[in-house]
């Protein structure tokens, strides 16, 4: 429960940013014609590694608490995004971080949110059996940006 809470409330919050950036930010600029601005992209990024086998205090796997918070995000998502899932740590079960960190695939491609599709997708997920955190993975550079929540302690 409180895995779940804090996943959806970080990803709600990138939700919200992003609708922010939606709204006009005057009076005249809900007056002037809209002029098509492309829809906002987003890739949500789920922890499926072996640490998400973990229960929590409540008794609920953290996997199981993942793909509840995600529900409730696909349910909140506004229909002008264009939403994507990718997983993270879906497959290799091993110790070795520079092999584990490359394990990534795209679950559900961004575009157009069929709300039944991505769910069905997140449904299927079961972490592997090792006990690798995808938290070593963000320590690097990147050009773009990534709201995670990690289960696994480093």
């Amino acid at each position: 429960m409180i895995t779940r809470k804090r996943l959806a409330a970080g990803v709600c919050g990138l939700l919200a940013t992003l609708a922010v950036g939606l709204l006009p930010t005057s009076a005249a600029a809900a007056d002037e014609p809209d002029t098509k601005k492309p829809s906002p992209k987003v890739e949500l990024v789920l922890d499926v590694s072996g640490s998400m086998r973990a229960r929590d205090i409540d008794g609920q796997s953290r996997m199981s608490a993942a793909k509840q918070a995600f529900n409730e995000v696909l349910d909140a998502v506004p229909g002008e995004v264009q939403l994507g899932i990718r997983t993270l740590g879906a497959n290799y079960p091993g110790p070795d971080r520079q092999t584990g960190c490359k394990d990534t695939k795209q679950l559900y491609p961004v575009g157009p949110l069929d709300r039944t599709e991505a769910k069905t997708a997140v449904a299927t997920l079961a972490p592997p059996a090792g006990r690798r955190s995808a938290r070593p993975c963000w320590g690097r550079p990147t050009t773009s940006r990534a709201v995670t929540r990690p289960a696994g302690s480093c």
